[in-house]
């Protein structure tokens, strides 16, 4: 039967066994096991309803099969199967239970499925709530009348069928839901007050900020974490403005710089300003962020060496601050012309990064967390979203420094090496002196490797960068012309063939001190083969 399909394994056969042993109706039998089985806990556990709440799936679409957009774990209900299993069993369920459907967090969840992307999610809810507060009128357990008010507030807040609401308020209410069947808790009576104050909720502000941020009382720790938890669920423009109402972001900037920001509220805090960086950054630009987050790296640089600072701590520092950072990057090659203004900022904190690589400790880069990312994967990930290096010069950052980021053993972990190269042929050598040709020869050694054993289809795009490089600096010409280097190259060379024209002329710059007359009558014409076999010769005659 259609009623079964809630159910699978023991359960199910659970059921089928006294449907098959009874002589009613199979849809009222069903139904009644069904009901049974939810309100009992063994198709749901609250416990892992109540996780899901903290990461609720806004993007979670109930047309679609594929969620790309929403990773499910283990330990998560699929939303397609929960919304509408709600929707069936506040219909279908004789003697549907109030209270217990609240405290298993079905209500909870659906009061946040209205803030969904998806207008089906939304619809679905909305019409849960609707016969949730109809129940609630002949409900006769003790938080009945404190659940329709609750409800009444959120209820005389909509003006639009199916509206959307923030998601900050739905989070707001499902907390608040919660802490309805628990009379003793600290946030009790602030909640209730707030609710009785006004017949409806404003959707447009951040509900008991001031209260909470800035609470005085001896729980003002749990408050203020509260608060922090509520705003971490900032998830569009329509959120960032209700923040920018009250200033918080202004606020959050201020506070994480104070002595009374302990390292949970801090990381709080820098990860409310990440999401509003992707969120609004040309907002965020204006009020400061980026000076801001330099100033942050400095103050940690000066504590990165403290035997005081436990490591833990400056692992989560160094992380919240790249973060931000890297959602920077990300959103300034999509606004370019409203960053030019900032974009030296942004340079700056970028030499200060590398340059003080060498300070910061292996465990520190090291550092991940649950999405497997190190500090130094967003680093790396940070200088090539900004467009690599590109435009910095070595007079900001030295080549000692680029040595430094390939030499990490990160290096070759993950995408950074992928990163890496492409960031490196975004760099401009423009000051590289003669006698630092050893330290460059380094990092030409390390993109040519890198070609050869995984990109060699790119090799003549790498050549071309090299090429470019000679003929802005052609004092390097001699010292490439007698490196082991090229020597490494020739080898490679001698393999193809049919080398390219880029190739070709890579070798003509480093043999244009013995250049012949025949050569030049070669190079006149474009005979690249011509080209080619006095090349090998050359390179054959060096290599012997």
């Amino acid at each position: 039967g259609k009623n079964t399909a809630f159910l699978w394994g023991k359960s199910a056969l659970s059921v089928l066994n006294k449907i098959s042993k009874t002589t009613g109706s199979f849809f009222e039998t069903a139904s009644s096991e069904v009901n049974i089985l939810f309100f009992e806990g063994k198709l749901f556990e609250p416990s892992k309803i109540k996780s899901m709440i903290t990461r609720f799936p806004v993007n979670y679409n109930l047309r679609k099969d594929n969620n790309e957009l929403y990773d499910l774990t283990e330990n998560d209900y699929d939303p397609g199967f929960m919304i509408p299993f709600f929707m069936y069993a506040i219909s279908n369920f004789p003697d549907f239970d109030c209270l217990k459907f609240a405290t298993m967090g079905g209500l909870p969840f659906t009061v946040l499925c209205l803030s969904s992307k998806c207008e089906v999610t939304r619809t679905l809810a909305y019409q849960i709530i609707g016969q949730y507060y109809a129940y609630l009128e002949t409900a006769d357990f003790l938080e009945s009348t404190s659940l329709q008010v609750l409800l009444r507030a959120l209820k005389n807040a909509i003006f639009n069928r199916y509206q959307k609401v923030p998601l900050m308020i739905s989070y707001f209410f499902s907390k608040a839901i919660y802490i309805q069947f628990n009379p003793s808790h600290w946030l009790y009576k602030k909640i209730n007050a707030f609710l009785l104050k006004r017949p409806f909720v404003d959707l447009t502000d951040v509900p008991l900020f001031y209260e909470l941020f800035n609470s005085y009382s001896h729980n003002w720790k749990k408050e203020r974490n509260l608060m922090l938890s509520i705003m971490l669920n900032i998830g569009s423009k329509k959120d960032f403005k209700i923040l920018q109402r009250r200033h918080v972001i202004e606020i959050l900037l201020s506070y994480t710089d104070s002595s009374i920001a302990d390292l949970k509220t801090r990381t709080m805090c820098l990860k409310i300003l990440d999401k509003s960086i992707q969120i609004d950054f040309v907002n965020c630009i204006n009020m400061g962020i980026i000076s801001w987050l330099h100033q942050r790296f400095i103050d940690l640089l000066k504590d990165i060496d403290s035997t005081t600072m436990k490591i833990e701590y400056k692992k989560d520092i160094l992380y919240g601050i790249l973060k931000p950072l890297l959602s920077v990057a990300q959103q300034m090659k999509k606004y370019p012309r409203s960053t030019e203004k900032v974009r030296p900022q942004l340079q700056l904190i970028l030499s200060c990064l590398v340059q003080n690589l060498q300070y910061i400790s292996l465990p520190i880069l090291s550092y991940s967390r649950n999405n497997g990312e190190s500090c130094y994967d967003i680093l790396i990930s940070v200088l090539h979203g900004v467009g690599g290096l590109k435009g910095l010069g070595t007079a900001t950052i030295p080549l000692e420094n680029i040595v430094d980021l390939l030499k990490c053993p990160l290096s070759k972990k993950g995408n950074s090496k992928d990163l890496l190269y492409e960031t490196l042929m975004n760099m401009e050598f423009d000051e590289v002196a003669s006698n630092e040709f050893q330290t460059l020869e380094f990092v030409l050694n390390w993109m040519v490797s890198f070609v050869i054993g995984n990109r060699i289809n790119e090799c003549s795009e790498l050549l071309s960068w090299m090429i470019n490089l000679l003929k802005r600096k052609p004092s390097l010409i001699p010292h490439m012309a007698d490196s082991a280097l090229v020597n490494r190259i020739s080898y490679f060379y001698i393999a193809t063939e049919n080398p390219t024209s880029e190739i070709n002329l890579f070798y003509l710059l480093l043999l244009h001190p013995i250049r012949e007359s025949k050569l030049n009558k070669y190079i006149e014409n474009d005979n690249q083969q011509a080209i080619s076999q006095v090349i090998r010769s050359k390179i054959t005659q060096k290599l012997l």
